[in-house]
């Protein structure tokens, strides 16, 4: 049995997500969050393979707005998955507001699917 070394719980909630990295040109890429805690989410692109740990820029679509959250994070992690690649990022900067507000979506989603399994 493994250990879990994460402080917070992740929900799983599937959000549109682009990205790139701090202060570098060029455009966004596109990827879609996997899960989302309250110190970071991980992520899914075809377009992270080459990206070395550091610092990402992110807009992260808001649940129930129709706009993207901004978001500086360190990427922790990032390992392949077949032809896709995961990354683990810790929040450096998120607006509050928002962030609980994703939270607070994923919980809901979260106690939806339990009840749906008792």
């Amino acid at each position: 049995m493994s250990e879990d070394r994460r402080k917070f719980l992740r929900f799983n909630i599937a959000l549109s997500v682009e990205f790139k990295p701090l202060e570098a040109a060029g455009s966004y890429v596109s990827g879609m969050v996997k899960d989302f805690s309250r110190e970071g989410l991980s992520f899914i692109s075809q377009y992270l393979n080459d990206a070395p740990k550091g610092t990402l820029e992110l807009r992260v679509q808001h649940p129930r707005k129709d706009s993207f959250v901004p978001i500086l994070g360190d990427v922790v992690w990032n390992k392949r998955n077949g032809d896709e690649d995961i990354a683990g990022i810790k929040f450096k900067v998120i607006n509050a507001e928002s962030k609980g507000e994703i939270l607070n979506n994923a919980y809901d989603i979260w106690v939806e699917e339990l009840s749906k399994k008792t």
